[in-house]
């Protein structure tokens, strides 16, 4: 119980817990009866006024108790909660009709034809690629709850319990905490407003416990409506979080910013940006994550973000410096998917040499599949996105061209699959509201593989511009090599009419691009006009950055772009041979 009104706890002078909360110092035990499944898919499209669920799987649940839906449009507030009334087997009738469309859509449907090495690749193993709104488990019968206020409504105030487990110092004594948590509900948990980390007012935060507290889990249980982060690991390291199922969060969903830590089979639904979800508050654009990933040694697999109103996954990624990029039997971050957002990975990349990420499947994205901006050389394996504006968005910076340092950087994508249009893509004629002033226009073209970007500076990744949008000189050296990558479905949508291409270059980057190399494509259903799309040069586009225009240049650049029209992947060579002219 409790309000923004309630007096703070006091333990010592360093640390105040605040109000409505339960803090561990020592044990925390909770456990609850488990369910067999925490979250499954559709197996057939719920369209808005049914009332009766077709899933995947079997399931354990009972009437009266609450699931979510997850959305499947660029929409994540259309998720929906529902009561249960009956249960059969794999079919679920709900209380109340359905208010939105839940559609499974085919990336591939495993019958398309075309040119290349398409139809053997990893995706074709099950006779296509699919992707179907998740269905999770709310109830259970041990619950944590945020009572509501005698003044204000609780979806008011968002002032919800909390539970901290952390670490202090008294004398000569030391109080560590940990969590054993199992089969549990939180609702209405977290606290809105805080969104500092020396004060994290998550539903549950593990904070300071270092290796102190290895061990903790959270497995099998659920957040229904979460006003905060969820879950976050804050300098406590080997935490599990597992199998949970967490509805609602405002700011990132699962926060990792500790060491060696196992998050599994989790499904995170509606991750509200700040921004949004408290415009009372004034806050500058944000970008949350449903999975929001620093520290290493992370074990990373099989998680859902299922609607977001900004990113899916923020990932340092994985070395791929001595042993090569991971696979699916080495990698730590695996099997991973997002749909129903802005973007659904973001790679922050690692101080090493070369960065890796693999096994992501993106779909419904606004902006971005997978978006970079490192400083090292990238490695992009095994991944599956369906366009939603760009595919993907891989970039590197530095070193300073102005100085003549030459980085030999290069982006690899391989044995992956790029869709421009799914079999029921969601039409729209505006960017949805929750978008910032950045996002794509609805009309703009689509592309599978934006041509990368090398350049002096990361780009800014903030609310000011797009964030593929080059603000800086680009690079003297860098090449991307795309290698057993299928494209499929590139054309005039049927409905919405949008163009969609294979390759194109940066709009916002009117300078010239860096060699693209093809190797080993398939093309699915291609339109032989859908292959490029090449904005024209600017010879207006000036960078500043060291005193006065430099005109010169950049109209040797522009020459060079004129002959990329010309020769399209033969750019290396052009390229080369324009640089050896300018310096």
């Amino acid at each position: 119980k409790g309000n923004r009104r309630t007096p703070d706890l006091v333990v010592s002078r360093s640390m105040i817990l605040g109000s409505k909360v339960i803090g561990v110092f020592g044990q925390l035990h909770l456990f609850g009866t488990p369910h067999n499944v925490m979250w499954t898919h559709l197996s057939q499209s719920a369209m808005a006024g049914d009332t009766r669920l077709r899933l995947v799987s079997n399931v354990d649940w009972q009437a009266g108790q609450e699931i979510v839906i997850a959305s499947s449009s660029y929409i994540p507030a259309e998720a929906e909660i529902r009561v249960i009334v009956l249960v059969s087997g794999k079919e679920v009738t709900l209380q109340e009709p359905l208010q939105y469309d839940h559609v499974v859509d085919d990336f591939l449907t495993g019958t398309e034809t075309g040119t290349g090495n398409g139809a053997s690749r990893w995706w074709h193993s099950d006779g296509g690629l699919h992707v179907a709104p998740q269905v999770g488990i709310l109830s259970h019968n041990v619950k944590v709850v945020g009572t509501e206020d005698i003044y204000d409504s609780i979806a008011v105030h968002e002032f919800g319990c909390r539970v901290l487990v952390g670490y202090y110092r008294r004398g000569r004594s030391e109080y560590t905490g940990r969590a054993f948590v199992d089969s549990v509900q939180f609702h209405h948990c977290g606290q809105g407003g805080f969104f500092s980390t020396r004060d994290p007012r998550y539903v549950v935060a593990f904070k300071n416990g270092a290796n102190g507290a290895a061990g903790s889990y959270i497995r099998r249980s659920s957040v229904h409506t979460g006003f905060n982060t969820a879950f976050g690991t804050l300098a406590s390291n080997e935490v599990e979080l597992s199998d949970n199922v967490v509805y609602r969060s405002v700011d990132s969903m699962f926060r990792l910013s500790s060491i060696n830590c196992v998050v599994e089979r989790n499904l995170g639904v509606l991750t509200r940006s700040i921004q949004v979800a408290r415009p009372a508050d004034n806050h500058a654009v944000d970008f949350p994550a449903t999975y929001e990933i620093s520290g290493s040694g992370h074990v990373i697999k099989d998680n859902v973000a299922a609607g977001f109103e900004r990113v899916g996954f923020y990932y340092p990624g994985e070395s791929c410096v001595a042993e090569g990029a991971p696979d699916s039997t080495t990698a730590k971050f695996w099997g991973n998917s997002a749909h129903c957002g802005m973007m659904g990975l973001v790679v922050m990349g690692l101080r090493e040499s070369c960065t890796a990420v693999g096994g992501f499947v993106a779909s419904r994205q606004w902006e971005y599949g997978i978006f970079s901006s490192i400083a090292s050389s990238l490695v992009v394996r095994q991944v599956a996105v369906a366009v939603g504006h760009t595919g993907l968005c891989l970039n590197a910076f530095g070193p300073d061209p102005v100085k003549h340092l030459v980085g030999y950087k290069w982006v690899k994508v391989e044995d992956s699959l790029i869709v421009g249009s799914t079999e029921k893509e969601p039409c729209f004629s505006s960017k949805p509201q929750h978008c910032p002033s950045i996002c794509a226009a609805a009309s703009s073209p689509k592309l599978g593989i934006m041509m990368a970007s090398f350049a002096k500076k990361r780009s800014k990744m903030d609310g000011t511009a797009p964030w593929h949008k080059v603000k800086s000189y680009l690079a003297i050296a860098g090449q991307v090599n795309v290698t057993s990558v299928t494209f499929a479905r590139f054309k005039s949508h049927q409905t919405c009419q949008h163009s969609s291409f294979v390759v194109g270059n940066n709009k916002l980057s009117p300078d010239a691009m860096h060699p693209n190399y093809f190797k080993d494509t398939g093309l699915l259903e291609v339109d032989a006009t859908r292959i490029t799309h090449l904005w024209p040069p600017n010879p207006a586009w000036i960078v500043q950055e060291v005193g006065g225009s430099d005109l010169t240049f950049r109209c040797i650049i522009w020459q060079v772009i004129q002959l990329c029209y010309c020769f399209h992947f033969r750019t290396a060579w052009i390229w080369t041979v324009m640089v050896r002219n300018i310096h």
